[in-house]
C-alpha cells in the first residue's frame, strides 16, 4: 500500500498563443512546460512575472489557480494509478506528457525518469485520491 497520497495546490501559468510562438517558447529555467494542445502550454511552479513569450502579441498569459499536483514515485504510480487507466503508458522516452481519464477523472500525467506528477483540477483532486487509495 502507498504510504501517503496527497494533493497540493499547483502554482502555474497557462499560455494560449499561436502554435509558432509556442514552438519557440523557452520556459523559465528549471520549470516544467507542458504542451497540452497545439496552441496551449501550462508552465508548472511559476508565476506570470517569470514568463516571457515572443512572437504572438495577442497571446493570453494568465495565472492558473484551478489545479492540484500529486507527486508519485514510479512504484507508487504503478500501484495506485496504473490500475485506474485504460490507455497505454509508455515506459521509455522520458520526460513526456500524457492526458486522459484516471479513474474516470481527467488528468495530465508528466512522466520523468524518477517519477510521475499528476496534474488534476482541484475540484476533482479528492475524488481521484480516493480512487488511488483504493488500489
Amino acid at each position: 500500500m502507498v504510504a501517503v497520497l496527497a494533493a497540493s495546490p499547483l502554482r502555474a501559468v497557462r499560455i494560449v498563443a499561436s502554435p509558432d510562438a509556442l514552438d519557440g517558447f523557452v520556459g523559465p529555467a528549471h520549470r516544467v512546460v507542458l504542451r497540452v494542445a497545439t496552441d496551449e502550454v501550462m508552465v508548472l511552479h511559476t508565476t506570470v512575472n517569470e514568463v516571457v513569450l515572443n512572437g504572438d502579441e495577442h497571446a493570453i498569459i494568465e495565472a492558473e489557480h484551478g489545479f492540484s499536483l500529486i507527486a508519485l514515485s514510479r512504484a507508487e504510480f504503478d500501484q495506485s494509478v496504473r490500475p485506474l487507466i485504460e490507455w497505454r503508458v509508455v515506459d521509455t522516452g522520458f520526460p513526456y506528457l500524457a492526458q486522459g481519464l484516471v479513474g474516470f477523472v481527467p488528468a495530465k500525467l508528466w512522466f520523468t525518469e524518477d517519477g510521475v506528477r499528476v496534474v488534476v483540477a482541484t475540484s476533482f483532486a479528492e475524488t481521484l485520491l480516493e480512487r488511488m487509495r483504493s488500489q
